[in-house]
């Protein structure tokens, strides 16, 4: 059996719109490349966020909207219920 695992570090969501580049040049390429990984048949099985997932901790309602567009670009919610596939997503916080 092959296991496949996704695993991302110290993204650094900014609040609200935020920070152009980071979300337009870095984040949106980066799931474009998951969605690219699955329809080569190599999505992953589980997914680990470590690190500084936010700029100053206040972003949760953007961080949410991240976590769930990762689950949506790894295919894992069209195979699996909604509290199935969130219950494959790690997360291993920073320090804020």
């Amino acid at each position: 059996m092959v296991l496949r695992w996704l695993h991302f570090s110290d993204v650094h969501l900014p609040a609200g719109d935020g920070d152009g580049y980071r979300c337009n040049e870095v984040l949106q390429p980066f799931l474009e490349s998951i969605r690219a990984e699955v329809r080569q048949g190599r999505g992953p099985d589980l997914i680990f966020c470590t690190g500084d997932l936010v700029d100053t901790g206040s972003e949760f309602s953007t961080a949410r909207e991240f976590l769930d567009a990762v689950i949506d670009a790894s295919g894992l919610r069209a195979t699996l219920s909604g509290e199935e596939c969130k219950q494959r997503l790690f997360l291993v916080p920073g320090n804020h």
